[in-house]
C-alpha cells in the first residue's frame, strides 16, 4: 500500500487571524502487483495473485479562522475488483505475451472510476486537550465516470483466442 500526504499552512496576521491551507493526499493498494506496475499498463514482471486495487486522490485548497475551515477540492478514485485469471490474461495482453497451448479464462471484472470536484467546512474540536477530532461535511459534484462488470470466459490458442463474454458498462464518455 502506498500513503503520501502533503499539507501546507500559511498564516497571516494582517488577515484577521485567517489561514489559508493545501492538502494533497493519495491513497493507493493493489494487491496484483505494485502500483506502479498498474499505472503503466502492468508492463513489466509477471503478476501475482489477487482481487483488488484502489486509489483515493485529492488536491484540497482553503481557509480556516479558528475552529473552522472552508475549502474547494478536486479528487480521483477508482476501484476495481477481478478475479486470478482476469489479471492474468489483461497481463498478457499489455505485454504482447501468448499463452503457450490452450488456456482456458473465467473473466470476473467489476471497475469503478470517478473524477470529481466540490466544497467543503469542517469543524475542529478537542476532547481533555489531548484528542484531538474533525467533523467535515462535503458536496461532491462527478463530472467523469466510469462503471462496468465484465463476466465470461476467454478460451486461447496460442495466438488466437474464443470468448463469451458479457459487458454491463455505463459512462460519461466512452474510453
Amino acid at each position: 500500500m502506498l500513503l503520501i500526504t502533503a499539507s501546507s499552512l500559511a498564516w497571516s496576521d494582517y488577515l484577521d487571524g485567517m489561514g489559508v491551507y493545501s492538502v494533497l493526499s493519495s491513497d493507493n493498494y493493489s494487491d496484483a502487483a505494485p502500483i506502479e506496475q498498474m499505472l503503466h499498463d502492468l508492463e513489466g514482471a509477471p503478476v501475482r495473485s489477487g482481487d483488488f486495487a484502489y486509489t483515493h486522490n485529492q488536491l484540497e485548497v482553503g481557509v480556516s479562522r479558528g475552529d473552522w475551515a472552508a475549502a474547494v477540492f478536486v479528487r480521483y478514485d477508482y476501484f476495481v475488483e477481478f478475479n486470478d485469471d482476469t489479471v492474468a490474461l489483461a497481463y498478457l495482453k499489455k505485454n504482447n505475451a501468448t499463452a503457450r497451448g490452450e488456456a482456458h479464462y473465467d473473466i470476473d471484472l467489476s471497475a469503478n472510476h470517478l473524477r470529481s470536484r466540490g466544497l467543503a467546512t469542517a469543524y475542529r474540536f478537542s476532547v481533555h486537550n489531548d484528542w484531538t477530532g474533525q467533523v467535515k461535511v462535503s458536496y461532491v459534484e462527478a463530472w467523469e465516470t466510469t462503471y462496468g462488470e465484465l463476466s465470461g470466459s476467454v478460451i486461447t490458442r496460442d495466438d488466437d483466442f474464443s470468448a463469451d463474454l458479457y459487458l454491463d458498462y455505463s459512462y460519461t464518455e466512452d474510453t
